[in-house]
């Protein structure tokens, strides 16, 4: 396999014809790795341990080159960045890059091998550098500008962000700062090491975040497209109940009434 690089040009139009070969995408190989390292502390077969350790070195090698040390959705033969969807551009992601660099480190704290470890601070500092005036990440990055990439209701390539689709995440919440103390963690403790918790006022700032968030009926929505009995899309105008946010949510409150309580979180 060769080491992701940058193609010599790209189509600003979708190209209709997948060309891909490995996908980060919807965390295809990301859950792969982690059901490996899980089956692997359940049943202590090698094979699955293996298995990950080569997840983890194609998540390496598929690292973009500098001056962008992240990653793309997906990539062709070459390890080129090319187009999925009409909405998925090659690109560089800010959403699944942050997903490969929680994958690195856990590959690091189950594994114990410090190349895992060793690619995070580069990746992390570019991603820091990347942030958006509001402090969210674009899930697009343009191919050496780094121009946050947006689409139009059309499907037209933008650098505005002013008329997106609603169905799909254009623009994403960064977890850089969490990573970065997992990070620190790991290299004060070692893989085995216990990790430091976040102080209470951290803690604190979350759950107001997350309470700040409900309507008035105590539910976090967002835009969002679901299918209807018949199978048909539709985007709800008073937005959609997103699992993983709820997950977020519940658990930023969790942790911070644990704590309150003098509980060590689970």
């Amino acid at each position: 396999m060769k080491d992701a690089s940058y193609p010599d040009s790209w189509s600003r139009t979708w190209t209709k014809d997948f060309t891909g070969c490995y996908m980060l995408n919807d965390r295809i190989t990301l859950d792969a790795i982690r059901t490996l390292l899980d089956a692997h502390a359940a049943y202590g077969k090698a094979a699955y341990r293996e298995a990950a350790v080569r997840g983890g070195e194609f998540l390496l090698r598929a690292r973009m080159p500098n001056p962008q040390p992240a990653w793309a959705q997906q990539y062709d033969r070459h390890m080129h960045p090319v187009w999925d969807r009409a909405f998925e551009p090659p690109a560089i992601t800010g959403f699944e890059s942050q997903d490969v660099l929680e994958t690195l480190l856990l590959l690091h704290a189950r594994t114990g091998e410090r190349r895992f470890l060793e690619a995070v601070p580069e990746s992390l500092a570019y991603l820091r550098r990347s942030l958006l005036p509001d402090g969210t990440l674009a899930r697009f990055y343009e191919l050496r500008t780094n121009r946050p990439l947006f689409f139009t209701k059309k499907y037209a390539l933008t650098y505005d962000r002013g008329e997106m689709p609603s169905h799909y995440s254009f623009v994403v919440t960064s977890r850089l700062e969490a990573i970065a103390r997992r990070y620190q963690d790991l290299v004060q403790h070692g893989p085995d090491g216990k990790a430091a918790e976040p102080p209470l006022a951290e803690l604190a700032a979350g759950a107001r975040e997350a309470i700040a968030a409900m309507d008035e009926r105590g539910a976090w929505t967002e835009p969002g497209m679901v299918r209807d009995v018949e199978g048909h899309k539709v985007v709800p105008p008073d937005g959609v109940i997103a699992s993983e946010t709820f997950i977020q949510r519940v658990t930023a409150l969790s942790r911070y009434v644990g704590r309150a309580r003098g509980h060590a979180r689970p």
